[in-house]
């Protein structure tokens, strides 16, 4: 019987031990997923070069498999301050560390230490894909008059599919605002302008080895970037090219949502601009600035909100 890309289930829980698996249920665990695109095994391979009396292929040796899987999740709330959003699993697996604030908070902000791993289920109709021990990297896009999205990219160790009949999911009931002037406010460099779509990029770096004594997924760096796409301001209001030029670095601030337990707030301490670039929106010029995110007193160089 034909199995429908349609039914599909995504299931992510922290692990205590790396790379054993933390068994996510669809009652606790479940993530409302958007676009995902597994590929279920990725594998290298050592070439043999064998000298034989004759032409033809040698085969390899397999030296390593694992898996990947990226897809999106709606930026919204937890429904209520001071708890933890269901993709808060998701951002702690991309090397981020969480702090609770009661009835106020949670927070993310990026580690360089002791990071933690994720089990991911990936079931499409009663086939169950796991990948043990992943590790990811994270990307926030707000777009005008869109749903902002998380954009997730996560390696982790191959395990054979089985035959599993599909999980019950139990999905949070937060549902995502639009980016709009209601909702939306952003500031770049102390400018509070007309932004039309706004990126940031934790941009981990990752590799996945298989060495003696080892097969894991490790975080090797990180070099977070931005990209603000804005209502060109007078040169007397906010002179973007003399601060690319100075290589001037200066906070960026976003906050998504209007109503408590739906309010989504990111924030960068030094963002250093790259040259602008010039654009037209409804006739209307426009400028583009790429920058680098960069931390300040270390490990805050792209913080997230949640409350």
């Amino acid at each position: 019987m034909a199995l429908k890309s349609k039914k599909v289930v995504l299931l992510a829980k922290i692990e205590t031990v790396y790379g054993t698996d933390s068994l996510p249920t669809g009652a606790a665990n479940a993530i409302l997923a958007i676009n995902p695109k597994l590929t279920p095994l990725v594998m290298t391979a050592a070439a043999r070069n064998v000298i034989r009396p004759y032409f033809g292929n040698d085969g390899k040796v397999i030296a390593g498999k694992h898996a990947t899987l990226t897809f999106d999740v709606e930026v919204a709330g937890a429904g209520a301050a001071g708890s933890a959003p269901n993709y808060g699993v998701l951002l702690k697996g991309c090397a981020f560390s969480e702090t609770l604030i009661a009835l106020t908070s949670a927070q993310y902000a990026p580690i360089s230490s002791l990071e933690q791993s994720v089990s991911l289920y990936y079931c499409v109709d009663g086939v169950q894909h796991k990948m043990l021990g992943a590790r990811g990297s994270v990307s926030i896009k707000f777009t005008q008059g869109g749903v902002p999205m998380f954009s997730f990219k996560f390696t982790g160790l191959y395990v054979l599919p089985t035959d599993t009949a599909l999980p019950v999911p139990t999905f949070a009931s937060v549902r995502p605002v639009a980016v709009t002037q209601a909702h939306t406010t952003a500031s770049l460099h102390g400018y509070a302008g007309i932004f039309a779509n706004v990126s940031v990029d934790i941009a981990n770096t990752l590799a996945y080895r298989n060495l003696i004594g080892t097969e894991d997924v490790v975080f090797t760096d990180r070099s977070p970037v931005g990209s603000f796409d804005f209502e060109r301001p007078a040169m007397a209001t906010k002179d973007f090219f003399s601060l690319a030029l100075a290589a001037t670095a200066d906070a960026f601030t976003l906050t998504h949502g209007i109503v408590a337990g739906n309010k989504v707030k990111i924030d960068s301490p030094q963002v250093q601009l790259g040259a602008p670039s010039m654009g037209s929106a409804n006739n209307i010029e426009t400028l583009t600035v790429a920058g680098d995110l960069m931390p300040s007193l270390g490990n805050d160089e792209l913080t997230i909100t949640v409350f």
